[in-house]
């Protein structure tokens, strides 16, 4: 085989969709950071102590099928899900 049988879908949303630069660390989630954003693992079952935004993003996801969702300075920001833009002035 030379090409991969799994390819990995991530949409890339704009941070605005996270309450604050500290929200991924301030949380149990399970994500890996870098100089723009975030990449955070999309669970399948929400534990009891997750952040309201990222039960919304969850949710979200999950619909679609997405098992990483990366949140970077340039992503998209969709009118479906809340922003948080005092978080980030």
């Amino acid at each position: 085989m030379n090409e991969p049988s799994l390819i990995l879908q991530v949409p890339v949303l704009s941070t605005v969709h996270i309450p604050g630069p500290s929200a991924p660390e301030d949380s149990s989630l399970l994500y890996a950071a870098y100089s723009e954003g975030w990449f955070i693992y999309i669970e399948d079952e929400l534990e009891p102590d997750a952040p309201e935004w990222y039960r919304v993003v969850q949710t979200w996801a999950a619909l679609r099928g997405y098992k990483w969702v990366r949140f970077d300075a340039d992503g998209d920001v969709l009118a479906t899900l809340p922003s948080y833009t005092e978080g980030w002035l």
